[in-house]
């Protein structure tokens, strides 16, 4: 009864601890996500930038 009480703690402590891991790599990638889509929006927005002054060139 006391190995298995052991053995049960154990797994327990495995358990949260891949939970945890996978809780941790989740946000990680959540996160990268959040960053490849900002540094997207950036460079976008820094195209625009860059084609809206070319355009006002030619006007003059």
């Amino acid at each position: 009864m006391i190995n298995y009480a052991i053995t049960f703690k154990s797994e327990e402590k495995k358990k949260k601890s891949q939970n945890k891991k996978s809780k941790k790599i989740f946000i990680q990638e959540k996160f990268f996500d959040f960053e490849i889509f900002f540094s997207s929006l950036k460079n976008n927005y820094l195209l625009i930038e860059s084609f809206s002054v070319k355009c006002d060139k030619n006007k003059d």
